[in-house]
């Protein structure tokens, strides 16, 4: 299954392991979930790297740790902006064949579980 990095969030990690948490999965949708929360844990890592490495670039202050966007000129804020959307539109794989099907009454998950695993998850 192939995901883009604009669904790495830590709400993403946060949801997939309240449904890691859930008793009423099988042996083989348990493994899916945790198979899929370490794949997708090592692409976020990858993916605040090169986040890191752009504000670095455009950083605004000495530290080189944060960007002051109205001290960057019109075409370092449209540069900044076309890389940024470049690294969010990079797309991965995991090895998720088919959605995981969960149960409606599914305890534990949160409404926002649900937006965010919309991807992962047939319901």
């Amino acid at each position: 299954m192939k995901l883009k990095n604009l669904i790495l969030t830590p709400v993403l990690s946060e949801s997939l392991n309240r449904l890691a948490d859930m008793d009423n999965l099988s042996i083989k949708e348990s493994w899916n979930i945790a198979k899929t929360i370490k794949e997708v844990e090592t692409q976020y890592k990858l993916f605040e790297g090169e986040k890191h490495k752009l504000i670095k670039k455009y950083a605004t202050d000495e530290e080189k740790t944060s960007i002051d966007f109205s001290a960057l000129s019109e075409e370092l804020k449209s540069k900044f902006n076309e890389d940024l959307e470049e690294l969010l539109s990079i797309e991965f794989e995991i090895s998720l064949d088919k959605k995981i099907k969960i149960i409606e009454s599914s305890k534990g998950l949160k409404p926002k579980d649900f937006i965010v695993l919309e991807e992962l998850i047939e319901i």
